[in-house]
């Protein structure tokens, strides 16, 4: 680490021209009103349009070797090349994709190296094309979020948290609004392309990326402040989005996609005071898998001691009746879950702690289920947004901005309290190499239950074994014995 620390910093002896943009373009931020996010606004749009130009020729090429992959066009091209083709085509796709949330890595890898640096007390010198301090960098990113950007909290293409950027934005971020001011964060979780992002943009307002696909990539938050006469009887001041990448992404291969998937999860629903499981249609198999895996990362995670809330929202469900037609898909549910918690909890020796899932994780499934009808209405191109999916999500809305803050048993947290949980939360994930491999509760079980039985039948062959050999001895020693006596 201390090697690739130096390294990134010697690199800022002669950065790139667009580093060296972005750090004076920041420079300037310092002491400017607010032309900065339009100055941004502009760039992300920049990126987008190159973005456009490079992508299509590319997806062509990824397009051609998929095709032949499965129908080579002559014996000469073996199936073995075309598909090391196409895993160079898609990253090349990869590369192309530059977005703002590339720079903003970039910003926060050099100011982790120049935190690095400083903790050791070793001194070095920028480039003096660069006449600006790494230190600042959080400062700036804080007031971005405070204009309605979104930051990154977990990296996308590496599923890693790069803490001391995330917390030290954070920190500054507390020092502007205040320690003392309170913020509900509500996360989202469901299997990819079902419409969270556009949930959280239809009720927020929020501008998180929308398309097919893997549009979100990681984990994104965006701060929402409160109007003031609304405060007090909110009980918070700030309200926190995170918008969380599709699971069971087919892009990803299927010896990854578990891991990571558990990890999101995890980190998604332990950070948020709510958090909306989003699913198509009205089943709920695509994220009961990944539920169950959620609830025995809990347990075992001691570190984290807290009780998140989880409503369940079924997108293009176009029957009205739909809460009362389903109750017994609900009770189903519940009762997989409350199954596999018990499961759980006896494996790790905590049955007296938890038995149900509501004992891990808040659900009431008659007033936390939801169901909203599809967003659009007629054939495109002449299709309208559905005025029954605008008030399924303003009724959300309302129940998640009002009922919450008017139970008076839960505590908001400040920013500071949130960044320390995050700190812990991670921390866990990063010591948990066990249960987050497993595809649901039952993996675990059987793994557990294969493990106990290859212990007994250890157990079972060293003592066969000793008994073996004490016999063996005694023989031997009774025929040496008698023939020295015969002697």
């Amino acid at each position: 680490m201390a090697t690739a620390r130096q390294t990134q910093c010697a690199s800022l002896q002669t950065p790139s021209s667009l580093l060296i943009s972005i750090l004076n373009l920041c420079r300037e931020f310092a002491d400017a009103k607010g032309e900065f996010y339009d100055v941004w606004n502009i760039l992300r749009n920049d990126f987008n349009h190159l973005s456009k130009l490079h992508l299509p020729p590319l997806y062509e090429e990824y397009k051609k070797w998929h095709k032949l992959s499965y129908s080579p066009e002559d014996e000469s091209t073996s199936q073995e090349h075309c598909k090391a083709m196409l895993l160079s085509a898609a990253k090349d796709i990869a590369k192309s994709s530059l977005g703002i949330e590339h720079i903003f890595r970039e910003l926060g890898q050099v100011f982790e190296a120049d935190l690095y640096l400083f903790n050791k007390k070793q001194k070095y010198s920028i480039n003096t094309k660069i006449d600006f301090r790494a230190s600042n960098l959080r400062e700036i990113v804080a007031k971005l979020l405070l204009k309605g950007h979104a930051f990154e909290i977990v990296d996308g293409d590496i599923n890693h948290i790069a803490m001391d950027w995330v917390t030290g934005v954070l920190e500054s971020l507390a020092l502007i609004i205040g320690g003392r001011k309170k913020i509900f964060v509500l996360s989202i979780l469901g299997t990819q392309s079902t419409g969270k992002s556009t949930l959280l943009n239809t009720m927020f307002g929020a501008n998180f990326p929308v398309s097919s696909g893997r549009c979100t990539r990681g984990i994104f938050m965006q701060l929402i402040p409160i109007e003031e006469k609304f405060r007090e009887s909110l009980r918070y001041d700030y309200l926190v989005i995170l918008d969380t990448e599709g699971l069971r992404a087919p892009e990803l291969s299927v010896n990854s996609v578990h891991r990571r998937d558990n990890e999101l999860a995890t980190i998604a629903v332990g950070l948020g005071d709510v958090t909306l499981v989003n699913m198509f249609g009205e089943g709920h198999n695509e994220v009961q898998d990944i539920l169950q895996i959620t609830i025995f990362a809990f347990i075992r995670m001691k570190e984290i001691s807290c009780r998140p809330i989880c409503i369940f929202v079924h997108q293009n469900v176009q029957d009205t009746h739909a809460h009362t037609n389903l109750i017994s898909s609900r009770s189903n549910l519940v009762e997989t879950l409350d199954s596999m918690t018990a499961l759980a909890a006896r494996q790790e020796n905590k049955s007296s702690f938890y038995s149900k899932f509501s004992d891990v994780i808040e659900f009431h499934p008659e007033t936390e289920v939801f169901y909203f009808p599809g967003l659009f209405e007629g054939e495109p191109p002449l299709s309208r947004v559905s005025t029954g999916y605008s008030n399924s999500a303003a009724n959300l809305r309302h129940y998640l901005l009002k009922c919450f803050s008017s139970n008076k048993k839960r505590q908001f947290q400040s920013v500071r309290e949130w960044s320390n949980k995050l700190n812990c939360l991670w921390e866990s994930v990063l010591d948990e190499n066990f249960v987050f491999s497993y595809r649901n509760a039952l993996e675990v079980a059987s793994r557990f239950e294969l493990d106990h039985k290859l212990s007994a039948w250890h157990s079972s062959y060293i003592q066969s074994l000793n008994e073996w050999k004490s016999s063996s001895l005694n023989e031997l020693f009774n025929v040496n014995y008698a023939q020295v006596t015969e002697t």
